[in-house]
């Protein structure tokens, strides 16, 4: 049991410290002050820094991306699009909160964003994931919206790529806004979906 809370304190601290001060600049001691775990432990769970750095992004920022796989439809429901939007904009908001409480106030969306772009380089299976995660979530939409046309929610002759491009690009657009500014606001997404949902649906 130690081993395991260990090992997660290990990978969150790490994950504040590569975001806060870049991976390039976070060194052994840095993490040893950080987790007040030896060198030697963390060698326990890991066979050194990149694979930290790997089991990082694989722990908090390919799970992170995942906002539509929890989606469960209500048979009842006559709008299962307008109830997956409102779980995507409840699971962002979850995520942004348990980010903010778990990692502190240094740690910023500009940073989160900046360590995205780091692995966009760094990481060796980032194309891999990136597009099993592009082909999962426009698959998880896609279904959706198959299914808000059956149940006759929005009309039948919208192209199903266009709306997943529109939806998924507004919310790309303003998590990238929002980290110039402060961060996403989610009330923000909320209103523009439901803008874009009013000119689609029936």
């Amino acid at each position: 049991m130690a081993r395991t809370n260990n090992k997660e304190i290990i990978l969150k601290e790490a994950f504040r410290l590569f975001l806060s001060k870049g991976y390039d600049a976070v060194s052994y001691a840095d993490l040893v002050k950080a987790t007040n775990i030896s060198r030697g432990g963390m060698f326990h769970h890991f066979k050194g820094k990149e694979d930290i750095f790997n089991q990082v992004a694989d722990r908090f920022v390919f799970n992170f991306f995942r906002e539509g796989e929890s989606f469960i439809e209500s048979p009842k429901s006559a709008t299962p699009l307008k109830d997956f939007l409102a779980h995507c904009t409840k699971i962002i908001g979850e995520r942004m909160l348990h980010f903010s409480e778990t990692l502190g106030a240094s740690v910023t969306a500009a940073s989160f964003m900046s360590f995205i772009l780091y692995l966009k380089e760094h990481y060796a299976s980032w194309q891999e994931k990136i597009q099993e995660y592009e082909e999962q979530e426009v698959k998880t939409w896609n279904e959706v919206i198959e299914l808000a046309k059956k149940k006759r929610e929005i009309r039948e002759d919208i192209d199903n790529g266009q709306i997943i491009t529109v939806f998924r690009t507004l919310y790309l657009g303003l998590s990238y806004k929002g980290a110039l500014i402060d961060r996403l606001s989610i009330e923000e997404l909320q209103r523009l979906w439901e803008f874009i949902y009013q000119e689609y649906k029936l």
